[in-house]
């Protein structure tokens, strides 16, 4: 970044290494500077979304993933965490049509299975997650064990998270 500051790869990964570190401010920052470089592209409004939920801007954070989806709707993952951010407020239904927009199948399924979950549908949710498991068990252990989690089914949830580490999921 001090090399080339108009470098968006550097700029997002500075920004993601940062939330990652939870230095929020610093990854607003950095995130806020690729969008100034690149202000037709998602992942700087994806990124500018991620630090301002981590700091407790939930309308900042809905507003800049609202940005991304606008700019890229056929991109995969921020429609998901959009709809866990609408989820995170209580708009559980609002959370199951934001990531039944997503065109990557695993985070779709990710994303409606908890909106599910919550809407009380636990039928479809079971649907959800067995498809998941069914198709990306070997990528995507976070994800399962998540949904474990939040259902309250902890032995399974942390047997999948074992599981994740083990992958190197990156999401763990």
């Amino acid at each position: 970044v001090e090399l080339d500051p108009k470098n968006t790869l550097a700029l997002w990964q500075s920004s993601m290494y940062a939330l990652i570190g939870d230095r929020l401010d610093e990854a607003l920052r950095f995130a806020e500077q690729m969008a100034a470089v690149d202000s037709v592209s998602w992942g700087p409004y994806q990124a500018i979304g991620d630090a301002q939920w981590r700091l407790g801007r939930v309308a900042a954070a809905e507003a800049a993933y609202r940005k991304a989806t606008e700019l890229s709707p056929t991109s995969g993952t921020i429609h998901a965490w959009h709809g866990i951010l609408l989820l995170r407020q209580g708009r559980a239904a609002e959370a199951l049509k934001a990531v039944d927009r997503d065109p990557d199948e695993g985070w779709r399924r990710w994303g409606k299975a908890l909106a599910l979950i919550a809407l009380g549908r636990s039928d479809e949710a079971n649907r959800e997650l067995a498809a998941l498991t069914a198709g990306s068990a070997g990528s995507r252990a976070w994800s399962i064990g998540s949904i474990y989690a939040c259902r309250g089914e902890l032995d399974e949830a942390f047997s999948w998270l074992d599981r994740a580490y083990r992958q190197r999921d990156g999401q763990l």
